[in-house]
């Protein structure tokens, strides 16, 4: 693959990024943004894992020099341990559901929770947690933009707030 086509990055692939920030801060992120995202590359299966592959990727695809190169991969090998690690069956779990729902909003995660919305059979929308080995309804949104949630299931603040957010966003672009 190379690294220096223009491609829409997509919102998982932000979310990961995201997540880093939260974990190393902004200060963190900044001094060591190669690194971070030399780390989101390789586990993201974009670079290969091994020495060798990085090397290889790296001197194909950038405009890096021999040296930038090994400097980059011993600070990422320092670094490794610190950074967060994506588990690669989320991540698949992931760009599995995104391809097989065609959801208005793509499925994300949100604290522990893979949330997305999905139009129903009703051209309402179906908000769904996607963790599981089955979607679960969390909630379906009519076309007045109420929201019915589940009564059997208990929602936790941050999911909550995330899906509110996102009603308001879908009403301001007039979805329905």
């Amino acid at each position: 693959m190379n690294m220096e086509q223009t491609q829409n990055v997509p919102q998982h692939e932000i979310e990961g990024l995201m997540r880093t920030l939260k974990e190393i801060g902004i200060k963190g992120l900044i001094e060591n943004s190669s690194v971070v995202v030399l780390n989101h590359l390789i586990e993201r299966g974009y670079i290969p894992h091994h020495r060798e592959g990085i090397i290889s990727s790296l001197k194909e695809n950038t405009d890096m020099e021999y040296g930038e190169i090994m400097e980059l991969i011993n600070n990422w090998n320092r670094w490794k341990k610190y950074l967060p690690s994506y588990s690669l069956r989320l991540n698949q779990k992931l760009d599995k559901i995104n391809q097989q729902m065609n959801s208005i909003v793509p499925f994300r995660y949100v604290g522990d929770r893979l949330v997305g919305f999905v139009e129903n059979k009703s051209k309402g929308i179906d908000v769904l947690d996607g963790m599981g080995n089955n979607n679960i309804l969390l909630g379906t949104i009519d076309k007045n933009w109420s929201i019915n949630w589940n009564p059997y299931w208990v929602i936790n603040p941050e999911v909550n707030r995330y899906i509110v957010g996102e009603i308001k966003t879908l009403k301001e672009n007039s979805w329905f």
